[in-house]
């Protein structure tokens, strides 16, 4: 049995070179933070540099035209990749197909006995230890920007062409990444499960996220008043400098 696997931020692109420090994000699944509020202070840095605000590169709108699933195929979504070892999701299947913008398997098998869990970083991993044949696809955008840590088990790797796929897929399994996708590309996703033709879709412990502007702009209404600020307080400073 075949798994189609997608990660959501397989459609949301990172710049090469440009305005890299405003894609530095630190993250941590599971944390209500993390998922949600910190966006919005996110948001206020892209604005505050006179950018618009990141989005999705429009490959989500075909993404499914491209695949064809067996009639009694089951989509399961969730926030974090690590559901993915939901017993409905995973039993029997041996070949995982996964769309995504990083190979997940960055603990070594040794590793991951030792730490007794299976998360975002370790899913694929686990997944090659049980004998399941992984090959993960980056995004074209990802040609251009490598992950500098190889996997750690003998996993497949190739760049998505953006071409129909001939294989027939058992089940679908598709991530959000809350902690690596904006809140304010969150219509965008949902739609995106919308359109999957999949005849049944099971929701696993997750709700849907709000971008919130108002409060983007009280922070850079904050900041405003900070730099005004400053710029009074080393007004006299300046003066006496020679």
């Amino acid at each position: 049995m075949k798994l189609l696997s997608v990660d959501w931020d397989f459609f949301f692109p990172i710049p090469e070179r440009q305005d890299i420090q405003l894609y530095d994000w630190g993250h941590r699944e599971g944390v209500a933070f993390m998922l949600e509020g910190i966006w919005e202070i996110r948001a206020a840095a892209f604005f505050m540099s006179g950018k618009s605000l990141p989005m999705t590169d429009g490959h989500e709108l075909k993404f499914w035209d491209r695949f064809s699933f067996s009639e009694d195929a089951i989509l399961t979504y969730a926030d974090s990749h690590s559901q993915i070892y939901n017993p409905k999701v995973i039993k029997g299947i041996t070949e995982i197909d996964n769309y995504d913008a990083h190979h997940d398997s960055y603990q070594t098998p040794k590793d991951v006995v030792k730490r007794g869990i299976v998360d975002c970083s370790s899913w694929a991993t686990y997944a090659c230890m049980q004998g399941i044949k992984v090959t993960t696809f980056y995004p074209k955008w990802g040609s251009y920007l490598p992950e500098t840590t190889k996997p750690k088990v003998n996993q497949v790797i190739h760049i998505d062409r953006q071409k129909p796929v001939k294989q027939i897929y058992d089940r679908i399994f598709v991530c959000r990444s809350g902690a690596w996708t904006p809140t304010w590309i969150e219509d965008k996703f949902w739609d995106f499960i919308d359109r999957c033709p999949a005849r049944r879709k099971v929701q696993i412990a997750m709700s849907k996220r709000q971008y919130n502007q108002k409060e983007v702009d009280t922070y850079l209404e904050q900041n405003k008043k900070l730099l005004e600020s400053l710029k009074n307080k080393l007004a006299p400073i300046g003066k006496n400098c020679y």
